[in-house]
């Protein structure tokens, strides 16, 4: 059923990622539904990933058309990505400092993170990437390894060796 609603929410961000990108805000109001999270890159690069792990075969052309207009709005999707990448980093040094909430839903914020830093990786120079980089040494020393924290059919869509922070003990 999840892999249904991630679909449906593929299309809807698909259909609106060009006027998105374009759009002065950072968090777009996806479909004027409340049944839709907010349109950010980071949200549709989680999203994609996730139907990676079932259906992406499904999922291709969306991909594709996507793929397209990232590729003819590139510098508005650098743009967009360079703004919220630091609301991602600030958000999981907040959860990492006050360990408010359950750990296997805020490390979307850090899984949203790595996706922003994959696709874009001139972010890789930035401040916020080193920050991150401070915050991973902080959260290394003070957990174990562990099993995935998300559901088990989503593992194969994070591997371990790039998504470590995902097969943590916290």
């Amino acid at each position: 059923m999840r892999f249904e609603q991630d679909l449906a929410l593929l299309r809807q961000m698909t259909s609106e990622l060009a006027e998105y990108l374009l759009a002065d805000v950072l968090f777009w109001p996806l479909g004027g539904s409340a049944h839709y999270p907010k349109l950010s890159l980071g949200q549709y690069l989680l999203t994609r990933a996730r139907l990676a792990a079932d259906q992406q075969a499904r999922a291709a052309p969306l991909n594709q058309q996507a793929d397209g207009v990232l590729a003819h709005w590139a510098s508005a999707a650098e743009r967009k990505a360079s703004q919220e990448l630091p609301t991602r980093v600030r958000l999981w040094e907040t959860y990492l400092n006050e360990r408010q909430g359950r750990y296997a839903v805020e490390v979307t914020q850090r899984t949203i993170a790595a996706l922003l830093l994959g696709r874009f990786p001139g972010l890789g120079a930035t401040p916020e990437a080193r920050r991150l980089e401070a915050l991973d040494a902080s959260l290394r020393g003070q957990t174990a390894a562990g099993a995935f924290v998300w559901e088990a059919g989503l593992q194969p869509a994070f591997p371990e060796a790039e998504f470590w922070f995902l097969y943590r003990a916290a």
